[in-house]
């Protein structure tokens, strides 16, 4: 009896620890920049094989995220803790802060199930809006599949 429960309290405790270790582990630090005056709903597909080449600058992982807010990149999914990613607008290849009256609202990641090819794909969205816009925005995504969006 007594061996029985060291040997359960040894893989809760294996178990528990992998859990910590899992989800406390870095990841990259990320840089987001949107085209200039750009609101609405972004969506990041990961391991695209035909997606933009990574980028980095400084350690941190560069989307340069184009005008219909959907970018496709060869990254793999950006797992763990990371600090929150800095958003800019780009002008002319010039970074500028957005302005306040924008936000980043809905992060979220996972994997869609794609119609067309019956793949799973590694994704991450979130809604760059006034406040006012954001409930609209979120019900617009929940209902569009980021994995076949274009």
């Amino acid at each position: 009896m007594k061996k029985g429960l060291i040997i359960l309290g040894s893989i809760v405790i294996l178990i528990v620890g992998y859990l910590f270790w899992y989800y406390t582990s870095s990841t990259d630090d990320e840089i987001h920049l949107l085209p200039k005056g750009f609101t609405g709903i972004v969506v990041i597909r990961f391991n695209a094989e035909n997606g933009k080449e990574k980028q980095y600058e400084d350690g941190k992982r560069v989307y340069e995220i184009p005008a219909n807010g959907i970018l496709d990149t060869k990254f793999e999914y950006n797992e763990g803790v990371a600090n929150f990613p800095e958003f800019y607008y780009l002008d002319k290849g010039k970074r500028i802060p957005i302005p306040s009256k924008y936000k980043i609202y809905s992060m979220q990641g996972g994997i869609a199930d794609s119609d067309i090819t019956n793949k799973g794909v590694d994704f991450e969205s979130y809604l760059l809006c006034e406040e006012k816009n954001q409930d609209s925005l979120f019900m617009v995504r929940e209902r569009m599949n980021v994995a076949d969006a274009k």
